[in-house]
């Protein structure tokens, strides 16, 4: 590939960036030290090409029909049957948070991830807790009833997507948790006492959730850090969060553990 071809390449990925779109970027691992560079953008535009329009095409099509959740290594076979090492990465704004439920905790912690640099929307069915006053930091706040909310929100979701669960009550835990487990989120975790997770969790399993989706709920919430008042609960799931989406190893924690 030409030098001028990846200046534009880099260029198209420092706008894709700057603009806080999401981009795949596929990389030619080649012996001879030139470097082939590709772009995959959500809405099916190309920049950039590796070997061939074919061959770049056939990578399209690999991308389509497989899921990323963090850098990968795969291999492809050219058209003079040579094994062609591809690196899948991907260029992701940073995380935008879905905060549901308006309480002492979310305002703390919108407050805290707005330093992180996160993208926070707060959502909650009360005017008196979800407004802008109550959270000056946050890019959105939605009030409306829970069904809307989760409508209006279900189709942003993807693996760069936090879900933090902070209603008031159990039925609004059960309806938030029963639809965003089918989303392809990056985190979805529930506050609450060993009884209300227990019980939400148990209704969930009454009607035919899957155990092994249940699995990937992070509850209780946040690190352990022997936290008591909101403000320090609030610094435990954002530490929580920081370790999931900067590739941490910290142990997904479950109510039966």
């Amino acid at each position: 590939m030409q030098e001028n071809s990846i200046k534009s390449t880099f260029a198209a990925m420092q706008a894709a960036i700057e603009q806080k779109q999401s981009v795949d970027v596929m990389t030619l691992l080649s012996s001879s030290g030139e470097t082939q560079m590709l772009l995959l953008y959500k809405n099916g535009e190309i920049v950039g090409e590796i070997i061939n329009l074919d061959f770049t095409n056939k990578i399209k099509s690999y991308q389509k029909n497989h899921s990323w959740n963090k850098p990968v290594l795969f291999t492809m076979v050219d058209a003079q049957g040579a094994s062609q090492q591809i690196f899948w990465d991907r260029v992701l704004p940073q995380p935008k948070v879905f905060i549901l439920g308006a309480g002492h905790i979310s305002r703390s912690l919108a407050a805290i991830l707005s330093i992180l640099e996160y993208e926070v929307i707060v959502a909650d069915d009360r005017p008196d807790f979800a407004n802008i006053r109550s959270f000056p930091t946050a890019q959105t706040v939605l009030c409306d009833s829970f069904e809307n909310i989760i409508s209006r929100l279900m189709p942003t979701v993807d693996v760069n997507t936090a879900v933090v669960i902070v209603t008031r009550g159990h039925r609004y835990d059960f309806l938030c948790l029963k639809n965003f487990l089918t989303a392809n989120f990056g985190y979805l975790g529930m506050i609450g006492s060993q009884s209300r997770i227990k019980g939400t969790l148990q209704r969930l399993l009454e009607e035919g959730e899957d155990p092994v989706r249940l699995r990937k709920i992070h509850s209780p919430i946040g690190i352990a850090i022997a936290a008591q008042s909101p403000a320090e609960i609030a610094i435990s799931i954002a530490a929580e969060l920081i370790d999931v989406f900067n590739g941490g190893h910290g142990p997904l924690k479950r109510l039966e553990e």
